[in-house]
């Protein structure tokens, strides 16, 4: 929290700022803790009120920087003097939505954040903000790792000291502007440079170099040679030889060491705070007129040079995003629809030359339940080419990570490893070469690698279960056909009952194909949007406004949800029917089991304004699965207030009937079902599938799902139904002190 406390006093003490407001940082992250608390503890050490208008919640994305300086601005109708953010991430978001309110940053409201992310140089105007350690300490946590597994003790805690980073959103001027600010002192005594002494000469450099070290990125090239004793050199060569020739030496290594910084992604304006450093240490020893003319000309000269090369920088940090973006794009496309392991591992080896990734391996568990026992590797990628697997597949124990000899001891490898899930479910993981080049250039991608594949892997598992249910389908199909034959021999009724066991067999491999092309067809329905506008992104991005993409972005996710709840669906269908669902009947009131679903479902009908009415006026005790009644109900309410129009009434009610069932009801005023549909809603050989009255989409197995859930109980359900009247859905669920005896 120090560096937090840092930027806090600076805003106070510098800026005398009263009313500043905080975005935190999500709730469980410890990092945002600290600086919450650092931000409370130092409005308290300089007697500033903490005032609840003045915060606001986040989840360190630029998104939640948005949401929350809306909730601030909408809450405070005095001003507020800065916002602070507990990243830099938010203080983008933030910054982005004052541009579209038309307030100035720092002029009306002044802004900072913390982390000193890439972009925060480069927004306008240049985001204040504090600088972590990062390299330091990821070595610091190497370093403890290393002591630790050798046995030796190391701290709880070790803090690390982070650097204030003052930009111009605080209201400071930038520092390289304040830095050519010098006041000259002398001493009476007789200087030039002509007259410098060693002693001088090194004081000079180690103030030059000690300012270099402030440059952060991949490579600092300036303090890894000696340009730093060639560039003083060559300044005094050619200001003593100006009426000679032009200068030639000193810019050319100005301009050779900041082409190098671009390569490196270094923070080029700082070498404007190099610069002024020199000429506040060389002023003092100029005082002939045209010399002092001639040096301040040669730093003007840099100072263009350092601007054209900030500009260079930028421009090329714009291009290579649009270029990884393009990259990004192509490589999601072919992962997108993709539910096959094998061939997403093909894919995986011819791409990851194009991302300048040269090692990678792809494990995952043997059984995702127990992910800690074993894993099986799936594909090694080492020097840049693909290591060839045996045919049955590699397992090992999960905690070597990698099978043994695999890497060699001999070597020193930097690998990440990045688990594989989705959902709750860990599926396996990726271990893959990391450097400063790649975490700087393709992080992005890292994260869309991560993310994609663990979808694939999950749609080749669903894929999977679906084939194992299409080959037990088959396996019980052939069973019964030869229980059939075998009866037919046995009865002496070859010709009728052989008749009658191919019609059966027609009907169920009928009834088998007519599920699969279902299937197919529901699958089809929301891929085909999918795949045109994903490649309307892919071949027409550059030109889109930023409008149209957000809308076709959120047309390709509901078309992704929706094929997910389908999925879903299915799968619930796929273990009801192979049993694969535990039922545990216990003693319910009825009457909890309604609320919390009428209160799940109440934000959805309060959008439509429709009223859902609870009509049990007593306590009833059922026999029933705890979940599986609340799926019942809640389906049954969903699709209720789904066909229900704008204003119109949903109501669920019980009734106890002959002591040993309660009958419960869903009754709705909506638009009703014809008695066409009523007989085969059912029915998961016959598609129907409808929207709802505001366009609400489904995967079509709801109510299939409901019966094979009510049959467990023991139950029954039936619709009675009206078209343009409304629908109520009957179910029975067994008393529970009947059920009980």
């Amino acid at each position: 929290g120090q560096g937090m406390r840092t930027l806090l006093a600076h805003l106070i003490e510098f800026h005398a700022y009263t009313r500043i407001a905080f975005v935190k940082g999500p709730e469980e992250n410890l990092e945002a803790q600290q600086r919450y608390q650092a931000y409370t503890s130092t409005l308290a050490e300089y007697g500033l009120p903490l005032n609840p208008d003045l915060i606001a919640s986040g989840s360190f994305s630029p998104k939640s920087g948005i949401e929350a300086v809306n909730h601030l601005l909408n809450r405070n109708q005095t001003n507020i003097d800065v916002i602070v953010a507990a990243n830099d991430e938010m203080a983008l978001g933030i910054l982005s939505e004052l541009n579209a309110r038309g307030i100035l940053v720092p002029s009306d409201i002044a802004l900072a954040g913390f982390d000193d992310i890439h972009n925060s140089r480069y927004t306008s105007p240049p985001l204040t903000t504090v600088k972590q350690p990062l390299y330091q300490q990821g070595r610091q946590a190497a370093e403890i790792v290393l002591a630790k597994i050798k046995g030796h003790p190391v701290p709880n805690q070790v803090s690390m000291p982070t650097e204030l980073v003052i930009r111009q959103s605080c209201g400071c001027l930038s520092q390289a502007v304040s830095q050519v600010l010098v006041t000259v002192t002398y001493t009476g005594q007789e200087l030039s440079l002509n007259t410098l002494t060693k002693e001088q000469k090194a004081q000079i450099l180690a103030t030059i170099r000690e300012e270099l070290t402030t440059i952060s990125g991949t490579k600092n090239e300036a303090l890894h040679t000696n340009w730093v004793e060639q560039m003083l050199e060559s300044f005094l060569v050619d200001l003593h030889q100006m009426h000679k020739h032009q200068p030639v030496t000193f810019l050319q290594l100005w301009d050779n060491i900041l082409r190098q910084e671009i390569q490196g992604r270094n923070d080029i304006s700082r070498y404007q705070n190099v610069l002024s450093t020199m000429r506040q240490c060389l002023l003092p020893f100029i005082l002939d007129k045209e010399e002092l003319n001639a040096a301040e000309n040669l730093w003007h000269q840099v100072r263009i040079l350092i601007g054209e090369a900030i500009h260079v920088a930028q421009t090329n940090q714009i291009v290579k995003a649009h270029q990884e973006a393009g990259r990004m794009r192509r490589f999601s496309r072919k992962l997108m629809s993709m539910f096959d392991l094998q061939k997403l591992v093909d894919i995986l080896a011819q791409e990851l030359p194009r991302f300048d990734i040269n090692q990678f391996y792809l494990a995952l568990y043997e059984d995702p339940a127990s992910p800690l026992i074993s894993a099986q590797l799936m594909l090694a990628y080492d020097n840049a080419e693909r290591k060839e697997l045996p045919t049955t597949r590699v397992k090992f124990p999960t905690r070597q990570i990698l099978p043994e000899g695999l890497l060699s001891s001999k070597k020193r490898f930097n690998l990440l490893l990045q688990p594989l899930y989705f959902r709750d479910e860990q599926l396996g993981y990726i271990l893959h070469e990391i450097t400063h080049e790649i975490a700087a250039n393709n992080a992005d991608l890292l994260r869309t690698l991560r993310r994609e594949i663990s979808n694939t892997l999950k749609g080749d598992l669903l894929m999977q279960q679906i084939q194992m249910y299409a080959v037990d389908l088959e396996s019980k199909i052939d069973a019964r056909t030869a229980e059939l034959r075998h009866e037919i021999n046995e009865h002496k009724r070859t010709e009728i009952a052989l008749q009658e066991a191919n019609a059966m067999l027609k009907k169920l491999n009928d009834d088998k194909d007519k599920f699969i092309s279902i299937l197919a067809h529901d699958l089809r329905s929301p891929l085909t949007p999918l795949l045109l506008r994903s490649q309307m992104m892919a071949q027409q991005a550059s030109s889109l406004e930023t409008k149209k993409i957000e809308e076709i972005s959120r047309a390709i996710h509901q078309s992704t949800q929706q094929i997910s709840n389908l999925l879903e669906s299915l799968l619930k269908w796929v273990k009801l029917q192979r049993g694969y669902i535990i039922y545990e009947p216990r003693k319910l009131d009825l009457t909890q089991i309604f609320s919390h679903n009428i209160a799940l479902l109440s934000e959805n009908a309060l959008n439509k304004n429709i009223s859902l009415n609870n009509q049990l006026s007593q306590s009833l005790l059922v026999y029933a699965d705890e979940q599986m009644l609340n799926l019942v109900i809640r389906n049954l309410l969903s699709n209720a207030i789904k066909f229900t129009l704008p204003g119109g009434e949903v109501t669920v009610s019980a009734e106890s009937k002959d002591n040993s069932l309660i009958k419960i009801a869903v009754s709705d005023n909506g638009v009703g079902i014809d008695q066409g549909a009523l007989d085969n809603l059912f029915k998961p050989t016959v598609h129907y599938k409808t929207v709802g009255t505001a366009h609400e989409k489904g995967a079509g197995l709801g109510l299939i799902i409901c019966r094979e859930m009510i049959l467990l109980h023991g139950g029954s359900i039936w619709i009675d139904s009206q078209l343009g009247s409304g629908t109520t859905v009957y179910i029975t669920i067994p008393v529970a002190d009947n059920a009980l005896k």
